[in-house]
């Protein structure tokens, strides 16, 4: 398909295309000079880097995100960019094409985190209070607190979103070496 007929599709979502925008000239990407137009960032970035952002975008907007309560949206936003940015940059490394891919992850990996405090707030919350005051890993005071992680809450829902299982892995299993490598305990049980 003609790189015209993609931005094009893609700038009939006047929303999703200026969220693009402001993705691809936030810096992450170091562009000698910023794109003026998402057909212009496709021919800079490839299809598969903008179409992963389009969707990782779009499906972030299923989700509040409003300035307000104790949640920091900005923030949580701003370490998920960094994240995605991060994962592409150590990857682009490798003798493959996973860059694309390793951006979505590291984009939504901790898009159960947003599940919880719009549905969970009062839940997640109490997880907070015990992460903190316990000086435990997040991944199990949600355990301990919900019943349930962020991993795993996203995990299901790359699943719900019939997106390829092994980005769900990955968002699966993002925090398994930092909260516990026992696996009576840690993530990987729940594969």
């Amino acid at each position: 398909m003609p790189v015209k007929d993609v931005a094009d599709r893609i700038g009939s979502d006047a929303e999703l295309s200026k969220k693009m925008l402001e993705v691809v000239n936030s810096g992450f990407y170091k562009l000698a000079a910023p794109a003026s137009s998402i057909e212009e960032a496709i021919q800079l970035l490839g299809y598969k880097k903008m179409c992963n952002l389009g969707v990782g975008l779009d499906l972030i907007s299923h989700f509040l995100t409003e300035a307000g309560g104790p949640f920091d949206h900005a923030r949580f936003w701003e370490r998920s960019i960094c994240h995605g940015v991060a994962a592409a940059a150590i990857t682009s490394k490798l003798p493959s094409d996973l860059p694309a891919d390793v951006f979505t992850v590291g984009l939504l990996q901790d898009i159960g985190v947003l599940f919880f405090v719009q549905y969970k707030p009062l839940e997640y919350g109490s997880a907070l209070g015990v992460s903190k005051g316990q000086s435990t890993h997040m991944v199990l005071a949600e355990q301990d607190s919900i019943g349930v992680d962020h991993a795993k809450i996203g995990a299901l829902l790359f699943r719900k979103w019939k997106l390829p299982k092994l980005l769900g892995d990955a968002v699966l299993s993002h925090h398994y070496y930092e909260a516990d490598k026992t696996p009576a305990r840690g993530i990987k049980t729940i594969l």
